[in-house]
């Protein structure tokens, strides 16, 4: 069979990857086979993802997975992310459209995150360069705004990637390849529907490229429009196959909120039946509140996408070269109306509304008359446990029905360019400098919130002197702001004044930019060794994050019924130089056609962290055409970003903490062990009170007022990982198109940065040999008696993470004609993943945390695909494995914890025709036998709110869509 390998891979498709995901050393393994057989053939060189070297052999050290536009489109998908989300070596993302809803600030955005070691260790790159972040404060990049119609090719690799790429590549790097010589008009469209007649999807795109200037130049434009319609809880029944279940009373949600919206009165016992009548028996099944009805099970999104790419040769030293990208999304979570308590807008003693107010009704006022005089019969007798304070006001709680859900609608905005000068000093020589400028705008608006202050005048009320039968606010200043006096007893009693006086909608602005000045020069022939042409690169790159997240008033002050969120706003710079060699030692010997050796620093100086550096170093070793051996060795480094360090400083007040200090003696430590009731006596807090009162004691009211800070930590410094890959790689000579690599991985982080719990900061602080330098003491805050008045959540770095496992990656293309007689081309690929080991020490001293076995480090996960080509008729099938897993290790006793292997089969047709196959026609199924999801409600561990199971697994069933393609 005659080759015609490198025209492939200029135009970025391998032989054995038309529909299969495959590890580029497996293609370049295949392709050195053909070429033994045919001198002829002639290798263009190219940069792979994982290095800056030219090459024409492209083997490397490092693992890289491929995914061609034709396999692409054989998924059907219209978004990267749906395509990713199936790799097994993708772990489970931070954020996509099934598990962002109820995070109001970053709904609908989908992102990465690769041997689920977190989405901030993932670096993702479109053309080689950074993208611009879609998350403030982080580098996350939303792949909602990179154009799968584009999409040559998208490259991953799993280890040794920071020391060429920098930071954030500790678990790897996804990099999207764009066309970028199209020639024509290409238009398509998609339509697509699940079984059970929702979760509407359309697409439409328009690419068009032409070359110019008598071929020295092309250009190509891009544009497509998306629309998910989403998907409400309420839509799925009780009859189908997945459906939100909280109407059923579960074990781990009730069967309705405790927040009804005709309201719970004085202990929360009084309410109103469903005929209106005041009673004094509250219960959820019957009065309660049903949340599903207005939850989401998919976020909907609509998206509209420009992306251009052209290049010119100047002369035939300098091509310049342009990157253009603007999208724009739309996104609107839903969640049910406000949960509403009276402690919401009073603290302290009083936590309810006055008495007097005049829509209390009387049988409540009677209950608390009664009450109080059984208290007071009890305070005065000789039994002080017995002792409590009077009912002074109305506690209550309440569902804000009137006000309507609470949503968010998000505004999106993604703009990008990247101007560049590439080029050949010399033969051997080759250059490359850009200038990326990338600004991301979200715009968030969300309605169902409340004023705090104005409830409370709201609630203080009093006959209007000037309206007989009327009620006005008693505040002559909240009077002359519009105050309506507001009724919560019974429903729909607020009325469409008060509403629209209590009412404050929510805003929220982010703004991101990111600034990279590169430039580089590389040469794949500096000198020659026994085994071939020694390459180098060596380049340096300055780059400038800053975001900024600004919020309203109301939730700056935390004056809407929640805890004050304070605007965040950070930057920073960094200056990096890298250079990078490969080393061919020798070739064509016994026992080793090829033995070479790749090497690459990073030297990074941050302006946050200060310097950093990172490296790696690999070998291959091929044995013959039929084995070859790679391995890397590599440590990375990842700054902390924006977010982490910058982060405003948001209250909250957390509850069922405890000190250890409490009830200690000068002799007795009934809450402490030796080394904590030691450091608890030398708080000069502590010492006095068992100096003067021969106890120390924190009484119930003082956990109550402890406050804490969530935030930024300007002291954090850079995460550290060492990273081993080592494989084998089979490329059988007897069987030709045949390629199987196996590779195994053990990726270990220091000093990782995660937040610490409260509880956690207070014990290990005074466990520690010495609190004066214990960044948990940092943490915890305490007054001159010795009690607690703080404790803070801020980030640390303290963790160490621990990942290692087995990648495994097979493929076969066969020609049929030579096979079996019949025309065209049938090829599979298999992908596999076992984890091995996946957890972490949260801090130095505690016990390992094993998640393994646990969502979403599922110990196997595969994917195969088949797909059959003929002349005019595609045919492709693929299947997603995902192995039995627990929904929590520990103590998981429940009935929900196990979870069996769940397996998604897809189909597709695809039928060319017209001159050329210029028309197209397809049409497929996912999850063809309709799979439902495992059942993983709220209180579960792993269950995403509002969609009763994890974003794992496909929550919407069997899906159809039909689609047409033109090119002219």
């Amino acid at each position: 069979m005659k080759s015609n390998f490198s025209s492939r891979f200029k135009c970025g498709v391998s032989a054995i990857a038309v529909a299969a995901i495959l590890p580029i050393g497996i293609q370049s393994s295949y392709a050195a086979n053909e070429a033994a057989a045919e001198n002829e053939v002639s290798f263009e060189e190219v940069v792979v993802t994982g290095s800056r070297i030219k090459r024409g052999n492209l083997s490397t050290s490092t693992p890289v997975t491929v995914l061609d536009s034709e396999a692409i489109k054989v998924t059907g998908a219209a978004n990267v992310a749906e395509i990713l989300r199936e790799l097994p070596s993708v772990g489970l993302a931070g954020l996509n459209t099934t598990n962002s809803n109820f995070l109001t600030s970053s709904a609908g955005i989908n992102t990465v995150n690769l041997r689920n070691l977190g989405d901030d260790r993932t670096l993702t790159l479109v053309n080689g360069r950074r993208f611009v972040a879609g998350v403030s404060g982080t580098s996350q990049v939303d792949l909602n705004m990179i154009p799968a119609a584009l999409i040559e090719r998208f490259e991953v690799v799993t280890g040794g990637a920071s020391a060429v790429y920098g930071s954030e590549a500790i678990a790897g790097v996804v990099n999207f390849i764009l066309k970028d010589d199209f020639e024509g008009v290409a238009v398509d469209g998609q339509y697509g529907i699940s079984g059970k007649g929702d979760m509407d999807e359309i697409t439409t795109g328009v690419t068009v490229g032409a070359n110019f200037a008598d071929d020295r130049g092309n250009a190509t434009v891009h544009f497509a429009y998306n629309k998910e319609f989403g998907l409400f809880s309420r839509e799925r029944g009780i009859d189908d196959t997945f459906y939100s279940r909280s109407g059923e009373g579960t074990l781990f949600e009730p069967a309705n909120s405790s927040y009804p919206p005709q309201g719970r009165f004085l202990g929360a016992s009084w309410t109103y039946d469903p005929s209106g009548n005041l009673i004094n028996s509250f219960s959820s099944a019957v009065n309660g509140f049903n949340r599903s009805e207005f939850r989401r099970i998919a976020v909907p999104t609509k998206r509209m996408l420009f992306a251009s790419t052209a290049h010119y040769d100047v002369n035939e030293y300098v091509t310049a070269y342009v990157e253009g990208s603007y999208a724009q999304t739309e996104t609107r979570s839903n969640i049910e109306p406000f949960a509403f308590a009276s402690s919401n807008i009073y603290q302290g003693a009083v936590d309810g509304m006055p008495l007097d107010n005049p829509f209390i009704p009387q049988a409540i006022l009677d209950d608390i008359t009664a009450q109080n005089a059984a208290q007071a019969i009890l305070n005065a007798d000789a039994d002080p446990d017995n002792d409590a304070p009077l009912i002074t006001a109305l506690d209550f709680k309440r569902r804000l029905l009137e006000f309507g859900d609470r949503t968010s609608q998000a505004n999106r905005n993604t703009f990008r360019v990247v101007l560049g000068l590439k080029g050949d000093i010399t033969e051997d020589w080759s250059y490359d400098a850009s200038y990326t400028y990338g600004r991301t705008i979200d715009a968030q608006n969300s309605d169902g919130q409340i004023s705090t202050p104005n409830f409370r005048d709201a609630l203080d009320v009093e006959a209007d002197p000037t309206n007989p039968g009327g009620y006005r606010c008693k505040d002559v200043d909240a009077r002359a702001e519009g105050c309506v006096p507001v009724n919560v007893f019974g429903m729909n009693s607020i009325s469409a004044a008060a509403v629209q006086y209590l009412a404050a909608p929510k805003s929220r602005r982010a703004t991101i930019t990111q600034q990279v000045l590169s430039a580089s020069v590389s040469n794949g022939n500096v000198f020659t060794l026994p085994g071939g042409d020694v390459g180098f690169a060596v380049g340096i790159e300055h780059r400038r994050e800053a975001s900024e997240t600004l919020n309203d008033a109301l939730t700056q002050s935390g004056q809407n019924a929640g805890n004050r969120i304070p605007n965040t706003k950070g930057e920073y710079d960094v200056t990096e130089g890298f250079a990078e060699l490969s080393v061919p030692i020798i070739s064509d010997v016994e026992f080793a056609k090829y033995i070479g050796l790749e090497a690459a620093f990073r030297y990074a100086d941050y302006s946050t962290v200060g310097g950093v550096s990172s490296w790696k170093i690999g070998g291959d070793w091929t044995l013959n055409d039929d084995v070859r051996f790679r391995a890397v060795y590599a440590k990375a480094t990842r700054a902390p970003n924006i977010g982490e360090l910058f982060s405003g400083q948001s209250q909250t007040f957390p509850s069922g903490l405890t000190d250890p200090c409490d009830n200690i003696t000068a002799s007795a430590a009934p809450n402490a062990d030796a080394t904590q009731a030691a450091n608890c006596r030398a708080i000069p807090g502590v010492a006095a009170a068992i100096s003067n009162a021969g106890i120390f004691t924190v009484p119930q009211v003082d956990y109550q007022t402890i406050d804490g800070l969530n935030g930024g930590n300007i002291a954090l410094f850079e995460e550290t990982a060492y990273t081993l890959t080592a494989g084998v790689v089979f490329t059988p000579t007897f069987l030709e198109g045949f390629s199987l690599s196996v590779d195994y991985y053990d990726i270990k982080i220091d000093d990782a940065i995660q937040s610490v719990a409260r509880q956690t900061s207070i014990n290990e602080c005074l466990s520690s040999a010495d609190p004066a330098s214990s960044p948990f003491c940092n943490n915890v805050i305490r007054g001159a008696d010795g009690k607690i008045d703080r404790v803070n959540a801020f980030q640390l770095n303290l963790a160490t993470k621990r990942n290692r496992g087995i990648d495994v990656a097979t493929a076969y293309d066969l020609d049929m004609m030579e096979a079996v007689g019949v025309e065209g081309n049938l090829n599979f690929g298999l992908n596999y993943t076992l984890i091995l080991k996946a957890g972490e020490i949260p801090f130095e001293g505690a016990d390992y945390t094993d998640f393994l076995g646990e969502i979403p480090d599922v110990k196997h996960r595969a994917r195969f695909s088949m797909t059959y080509t003929g002349a005019n008729l595609t045919l492709g099938y693929n299947m997603t494995y995902i192995g039995s897993v627990k929904d929590d290790l520990d103590g998981g006793n429940y009935s929900l914890n196990d979870i069996g292997t769940v397996t998604y089969h897809d189909l597709q047709a695809r039928y060319s025709f017209g001159e050329d196959g210029q028309y197209e026609v397809y049409g497929g199924v996912n999850n063809v036998f309709d799979k439902a999801a495992p059942f993983l409600p709220s209180g579960t561990q792993s269950g995403d709110t509002g969609t009763d199971t994890n974003s794992m697994y496909d929550p919407v069933g069997r899906y159809f869509y039909f689609g047409a393609k033109a090119k002219f």
